[in-house]
């Protein structure tokens, strides 16, 4: 979606319009009263006057929030925009441009335009467009219905849209926390990352061998080998986290990040099209890929083993944040949430791979129905399905922000280097402990089998 600014819509429509006052012209900011009248002298329709009204808006609140052209620090806050829909529509119905709709409707034409983030887009752009067409698809099939069916659609409609904008906020929101929690780490581990290593490297040891003993005693015949296998896939999660944290203490950030070669400081129009696209894709995934949704769709079980792993490594590769994913300044797009590249190329892998499972991945992003009730079921159906997405993002994004090795890693680097040195101290002494807990266990493990070998 192209973006544009308010002052180059009005020089386009008042272009056509010679007739109007030149002061119409000249004027750069404008109340929304008088930007609502002039929509009114300019006889646009009601959805094109507000797509105008909620341009306005959104260029004031990012003003207000010191959101200017280029914005600095967290682009993301943008999607805090959050329309005053009640005095919008007071000055609609004042110009005459409320077409007769209901204060609960104009409301959840706002939602939803914000939603499709359409406050973005040209009064003439494909995207406002097809919004158009889809409304006057709606209206027909809601002319045709009665006035009981047309109460059922409103209240499915208004449900439908404001789960959509709940579970989008969600996914950004566990973006962000995923991002925060992760260079957190990051900056942990380039701290005191070799003393957590050797202590994280014995406390696997002791665990694995727990596990081993553990396997051994509850079945003596178990062989060497055989205890391998059991304790194969435990010991290779283990190392992989292993191996993460490792490469967190290894990708040195500067302490006040630098431009990343390739990734300029962003635009206004810039940093607004980069939270649209984060936000999409991001609902996208999760509506895709998360394993609720992947397992209860009726095409999962046409795809292979091996489809479904890949599927089930992409969600994971999604839900996870690389080193590499730290290395942007503030202003810069990826600095509080993955670029868009990264997130969208698994999008497309999936899709790809969902396709040749024959399903159809628009059917969970477009209103379907040919009447009024199939229509209605559509909604009630999605909102069955949002509303359990959305509890599983509320407690994914509890955990996230209650995630206690976050906060003590938080807390550590937060303290003085002499009470940051204690710490160290402490995890020396405990890796000691654990390496001589790991000779015991071993031990025992070791006579366990000479044991069996002397009977």
């Amino acid at each position: 979606m192209k973006t544009t600014l308010l002052r180059d819509e009005l020089k386009e429509l008042l272009s056509a319009r010679p007739d109007l006052s030149t002061s119409f012209r000249s004027k750069s900011d404008w109340s929304r009263d008088e930007l609502i009248g002039l929509c009114r002298e300019l006889h646009l329709r009601p959805e094109c006057a507000l797509l105008l009204a909620l341009k306005n808006e959104w260029e004031r609140h990012c003003a207000d929030a010191g959101l200017d052209d280029p914005p600095e620090g967290d682009v993301t806050a943008k999607s805090d925009f959050k329309p005053d829909a009640t005095r919008l529509f007071a000055a609609f119905r004042k110009e005459g441009l409320a077409g007769g709709v209901t204060e609960e409707a104009f409301d959840k034409l706002v939602r939803e335009m914000v939603l499709e983030q359409l406050h973005l887009a040209s009064v003439d752009s494909p995207e406002f467009e097809a919004f158009l067409d889809r409304r006057e698809a709606t209206a027909g099939l809601l002319s045709e219905a009665t006035p009981e069916q047309q109460a059922r659609h409103a209240t499915a409609y208004g449900a439908w849209v404001l789960a959509s904008e709940e579970l989008e906020d969600l996914c950004l929101a566990i973006e962000r926390q995923r991002v925060g929690g992760a260079r957190t780490t990051q900056e942990f581990m380039s701290r005191m990352g070799e003393v957590f290593l050797r202590l994280q490297r014995e406390a696997n040891r002791v665990m694995s061998l727990e596990r081993r003993l553990e396997l051994k005693e509850a079945d003596p015949t178990l062989t060497p080998e055989a205890l391998d296998r059991l304790v194969a896939d435990q010991e290779s999660q283990a190392a992989a986290a292993l191996e993460r944290l490792r490469l967190m203490k290894e990708f040195r950030i500067p302490a006040v990040p630098l431009p990343v070669d390739g990734v300029p400081a962003i635009s206004f129009e810039e940093a607004a099209d980069y939270e649209r696209k984060v936000k999409g894709v991001l609902r996208k995934l999760r509506l895709l890929l998360h394993p609720d949704r992947l397992t209860s769709h009726p095409s999962f079980e046409k795809l292979t083993a091996r489809q479904k792993e890949i599927l089930k490594s992409l969600w994971n590769m999604a839900s996870t944040i690389r080193p590499e994913d730290l290395a942007y300044a503030p202003g810069q797009i990826g600095y509080a949430a993955r670029t868009y590249q990264v997130l969208h190329a698994a999008l497309q892998r999936a899709l790809v791979i969902l396709e040749t499972a024959g399903i159809d991945t628009d059917a969970c992003l477009i209103p379907q129905g040919d009447t009024i009730e199939e229509r209605i079921a559509w909604y009630e159906r999605e909102l069955e399905r949002l509303e359990l997405d959305i509890v599983g993002a509320r407690a994914e994004l509890k955990q996230l922000l209650d995630d206690p090795v976050v906060e003590e890693r938080r807390a550590i680097l937060t303290m003085s280097p002499k009470q940051q040195e204690k710490i160290i101290d402490r995890m020396r002494t405990k890796t000691r402990e654990y390496h001589q807990q790991a000779e015991a266990l071993e031990a025992r493990l070791e006579e366990l089998f000479k044991g069996e070998l002397r009977s």
